[in-house]
């Protein structure tokens, strides 16, 4: 083989590995949102189902009437929004000082 055959045989594999590690990497996600649309007593069946067999949404209607849903999604929000402005503004004075200051880049 010749070198260009062989990176790009090196290439591809690395590719494989990669989408093999980002799907066994996401599915547990996947697992996650489709149960969220089981009834509770398809939850806990064995043998165990990846699709729901039946669709329903009860589990989000008691998530919402039952817990207090609303407050932790504000809290959450909130906390969001507000590392976000800290952080861009931290991001802002550090950007400044590193393009006014006169910090040398050279290694000796």
């Amino acid at each position: 083989m010749t070198n260009m055959n062989t990176r790009k045989l090196t290439n591809n594999i690395f590719l494989v590995i990669l989408i093999v590690l980002a799907v066994l990497s996401l599915f547990p996600v996947l697992w996650v949102a489709l149960s969220s649309f089981k009834p509770q007593s398809e939850l806990f069946r064995v043998p165990m189902t990846f699709l729901p067999e039946t669709w329903t949404q009860e589990n989000y209607a008691a998530a919402v009437s039952q817990g207090n849903f609303v407050r932790y999604f504000l809290n959450t929000v909130f906390v969001a929004c507000t590392s976000t402005v800290l952080s861009v503004l931290v991001n802002i004075m550090a950007g400044y000082a590193l393009a006014k200051g006169g910090i040398s880049y050279s290694v000796s």
